[in-house]
């Protein structure tokens, strides 16, 4: 859901951009709250997905300020790994949507680190990297290196 955001303030400055073909429902407010309202298992999944974006919010935070580039790349391809594996798709191998320069803006780092980062990667047989398809090889070491002190 985008927009829950501006729930408050009545405004929603977020900037979306699809990566992919995409389907979009847009529903005023006033219709969401009288829906939920009416409709209490609507409201709770409403506040699951605020919940979701809450704590994904505040893991991107501590991802930004506590870890190195090959721990932010790790992180960003299990995390990756996980949603698709969520949508029914395969967990190991997936197509990267974005460009080498927008996971780096995503992730804080420069498109040159985001380059060496993946060579290194798949230097040490954690992954194999084709154009934007992704090959995780080795699940445990790159869970291990995002869990590593730095």
């Amino acid at each position: 859901m985008i927009g829950l955001n501006a729930i408050d303030s009545g405004i929603c400055q977020d900037t979306i951009t699809a990566l992919e073909t995409t389907t979009v429902c847009q529903i005023q407010f006033e219709q969401l709250d009288e829906l939920s309202a009416n409709l209490p298992k609507l409201r709770r999944q409403i506040l699951k997905t605020m919940s979701k974006d809450l704590c994904n919010e505040q893991h991107m935070l501590q991802l930004l300020a506590n870890k190195n580039a090959d721990q932010r790349i790790a992180t960003f391809l299990l995390r990756l790994s996980n949603r698709f594996k969520a949508r029914g798709f395969s967990e190991s191998r997936f197509r990267l949507s974005m460009s080498r320069n927008e996971i780096g803006n995503y992730l804080g780092i420069t498109v040159e680190t985001v380059s060496r980062v993946l060579t290194r990667l798949q230097k040490n047989g954690y992954i194999a990297v084709e154009n934007k398809e992704i090959d995780i090889i080795n699940f445990k070491a790159l869970l291990q290196l995002t869990q590593e002190s730095e």
